[in-house]
């Protein structure tokens, strides 16, 4: 017979209803445009808290982020870009019009990259790089356009648990730095403000 702790552990990692399966799967897709609608914990060993971010600059920025996966430098935090934008295949020599309707969303992400030799948090979206003419766009095209960058949480002025997640502007000024910046080509846009929520 498992043990409570199993249980415990099972009932964390595993979607156990159909309902709530439904609800999972419309919060990864970004279904929820708001902070406001209750969240399912969806089943996988990556932080569990979500990031709030509001007042950007970009609205598209604006929403709720949850950790999606990593890369090497740590755990990387998405959310569907709105309105609902989606990865075009590519468009056919006759049309004008994209011939997959069912792709993918285009994302906002939060990750760590280097800079230099100094490791910092950004918040970029994925965008297309669209030929000249306008008449093709590829899977492959797709890039990222950074926006802000934060430093990293130092141990002092967070807790071990949130150095995890991207920095948050309230621990930031608590340290008397610059919260979220603008990168040289976003200067004309107001940085975001962002927080760690339940």
């Amino acid at each position: 017979m498992p043990s409570c702790r199993c249980k415990q552990i099972e009932r964390e990692r595993q979607v156990t209803d159909v309902i709530r399966l439904l609800c999972a799967k419309e919060q990864m897709e970004g279904l929820y445009s708001n902070g406001t609608a209750p969240s399912v914990r969806i089943p996988m060993l990556l932080p569990g808290r979500k990031v709030l971010v509001t007042e950007a600059g970009d609205p598209e920025y604006n929403g709720v982020y949850f950790c999606t996966g990593c890369n090497g430098n740590g755990f990387v935090f998405t959310k569907p870009r709105y309105p609902l934008a989606t990865r075009i295949a590519r468009y056919s020599d006759r049309e004008k019009e994209p011939t997959s309707c069912n792709a993918p969303y285009l994302n906002c992400i939060f990750a760590r990259r280097f800079s230099g030799q100094e490791l910092l948090w950004y918040l970029s979206k994925e965008v297309y790089q669209i030929a000249d003419d306008e008449t093709q766009v590829f899977e492959n095209d797709l890039i990222e356009s950074f926006s802000f960058w934060a430093p990293l949480p130092t141990t002092e002025s967070t807790t071990p648990h949130l150095n995890s997640y991207p920095n948050q502007s309230s621990t930031i000024r608590q340290a008397g730095q610059q919260t979220w910046q603008c990168l040289q080509t976003t200067t004309h846009l107001e940085p975001p403000i962002v927080e760690v929520v339940d």
